[in-house]
């Protein structure tokens, strides 16, 4: 099935980029890192979450181990920037070189972030 095999039978609304599953036109295939039935949600992982950036510094932290995929959401108000740091990172790049931290910043999330 193709894409556009829902146009006509689905009036489901999918943000970010997400498009009706042809395969059911009920709910929505979302990017990367998002989920839920509009794709509104942060994609479910075993870890991360929404956090909600503030003017104090705040830690994340990432469970060792391998094979462990995390989400997290950091909003912040409109017109304002976030700050990072990224520390005591190890992403051992094998084949495919799976492990890594993206950054997504654009409004389009669908388009590849930052990665280290």
């Amino acid at each position: 099935m193709e894409k556009n095999a829902c146009v006509g039978r689905s009036n489901l609304n999918c943000l970010a980029g997400g498009y009706p599953d042809p395969n059911n036109c009920a709910v929505c295939r979302c990017p990367e890192g998002l989920g839920g039935p509009d794709c509104g949600r942060l994609q479910p992982s075993a870890c991360g979450g929404e956090l909600h950036a503030s003017d104090q510094w705040q830690t994340l932290n990432s469970p060792p181990g391998k094979d462990i995929v995390c989400y997290w959401r950091i909003s912040v108000p409109e017109g304002t920037k976030v700050r990072f740091r990224l520390s005591d990172g190890e992403f051992p790049c094998s084949y495919g070189c799976q492990s890594y931290v993206e950054i997504k910043h654009k409004l389009d999330i669908r388009l590849t972030g930052f990665r280290r």
